[in-house]
């Protein structure tokens, strides 16, 4: 890891690991159906979609909180 001697503030990371706005294109009511589900979790856009796409160990533990949330608030969400 990069040391930032020049001030105040985090050290600046590696250009490697450092994290750069992505675009994708998607139907607003998928936009709208994934702020919905990582709302669910407490988790940040960029961090759902991270988890759901980057992590299986992830996928049980996602699936388990997310049904469990739909479930409370009166929908009956399964995976399949």
């Amino acid at each position: 890891m990069t040391t930032n001697t020049s001030g105040p503030g985090r050290p600046a990371l590696p250009k490697s690991e450092r994290r750069k706005p992505r675009s994708v294109r998607m139907a607003d009511a998928e936009w709208e159906e994934i702020q919905r589900r990582a709302d669910a979790l407490g988790l940040p856009i960029s961090e759902f979609i991270r988890f759901k796409t980057l992590t299986r160990k992830a996928d049980y533990w996602l699936k388990q909180i997310e049904n469990q949330y739909f479930i409370e608030h009166g929908f009956n969400f399964q995976y399949k």
